[in-house]
């Protein structure tokens, strides 16, 4: 884990100075370069000084700080790009030379920004509804919704929230699963602000069930627990529940909990104690995080449900999700399982969405003899 925040700070450190030096040559002739170097600065940073250097400040100051910084961070991958482009044509000396073309070169570079900025923010905001059809001899008419990755917190207000849980009421599903990271690293946060304070007003069949995710973890597993259990979700790990008759919901602990000196089941020792019942329960499986699905084949699995991908969230970062995991994204079935991995209804960071999509994930399973 230290290996790769030093490697991601590297990265982050490397791309904010190319955007700088192309900053800096695009306005050498005028002295306002120096505010726009302190803005630059104090805003790359603002997040990373917060959530690395524990800086102090108010809820309010932090939540700024905090969206200020995601926004630029979202941004900075196509100013990287944009920046090293122009970089390499100045060796051929191409680009702008005069005052005023600079002006307006630096003003269309805003104003894309800008364009960006708005275009991810409506579509992280515009929360799909996707809709899967099942089928099963095991249960009758089960309609199951999905939610993954809200991260509540600085970056997912209860506003957001709440349209997400009246957008759930509608579907009126009997089983809401929650399949990681509801919870943002700060904690506190989301509680003082009682973020999720709408999800006490569903009413659920078969209640609204949750494993965590290595958010809650960051974010203190005893806090994000306590909080969780207060808006009525029951958090699973390691644990096994039977709903009505004819459901199994098995929830595993995220990989994470290696990291905060706990203990992780592994899959064949947690089916171990219900193995009898694989063959005639509905099984559904919940766990954050998985990286290599073959693990969960040939287990009479009926439905696995995961999320932590966010599909990469912003472009180009959903082909490289694609390259690290078997399953990046999506419904894909091997034998008699089907597995589900969300693009999370909430966002990660930046706000900003872009060749993704945020999603409540509906899945209607009918059985064989009624289709």
């Amino acid at each position: 884990m230290r290996l790769f925040f030093s490697l991601a700070i590297i990265v982050y450190g490397f791309t904010m100075t190319i955007s700088l030096w192309h900053l800096l040559d695009l306005l050498k002739p005028f002295k306002i370069k120096y505010l726009f170097v302190s803005l630059y600065l104090i805003v790359g940073f603002s997040a990373i000084f917060i959530r690395l250097f524990d800086i102090k400040f108010s809820m309010e100051i932090a939540a700024w700080l905090t969206r200020v910084g995601y926004v630029w961070m979202g941004l900075l991958t196509y100013i990287f790009v944009w920046s090293s482009f122009c970089l390499i044509l100045k060796l051929f000396h191409i680009g702008p030379t005069l005052a005023k073309d600079r002006i307006i070169f630096f003003v269309v570079e805003v104003g894309l920004c800008f364009l960006i900025f708005i275009t991810g923010y409506i579509t992280a905001t515009n929360v799909k509804i996707v809709k899967h059809e099942l089928v099963s001899n095991k249960v009758d008419n089960l309609k199951i919704v999905q939610i993954s990755d809200n991260h509540i917190g600085y970056m997912n207000s209860k506003k957001q929230f709440d349209k997400i849980v009246r957008k759930i009421a509608k579907i009126n599903p009997d089983l809401l699963l929650i399949t990681g990271d509801f919870i943002e690293n700060e904690n506190n946060y989301a509680q003082k602000k009682d973020i999720g304070k709408s999800l006490r007003s569903l009413s659920i069949k078969y209640g609204i069930w949750a494993v965590k995710g290595n958010h809650e973890y960051i974010a203190g597993p005893d806090n994000s627990l306590h909080y969780m259990n207060s808006l009525g979700i029951k958090v699973l790990r390691d644990e096994i529940v039977e709903l009505g008759e004819s459901i199994l919901l098995i929830g595993q602990e995220d990989i994470a909990v290696h990291r905060y000196g706990g203990v992780r089941l592994s899959l064949d020792e947690l089916l171990e104690p219900v193995k009898e019942k694989l063959h005639d329960k509905y099984i559904i499986v919940m766990s954050h995080q998985i990286p290599d699905h073959s693990f969960y084949e040939n287990k009479n699995l009926d439905l696995v449900l995961s999320g932590h991908t966010h599909n990469g969230q912003i472009f180009p970062y959903n082909f490289v999700v694609k390259k690290i995991y078997d399953i990046g994204y999506g419904l894909v079935r091997r034998g008699e399982s089907v597995f589900y991995v969300s693009s999370g209804t909430g966002i990660w960071g930046p706000p900003m969405r872009l060749c993704t999509k945020s999603e409540i994930v509906v899945f209607e399973i009918k059985n064989n003899n009624n289709k």
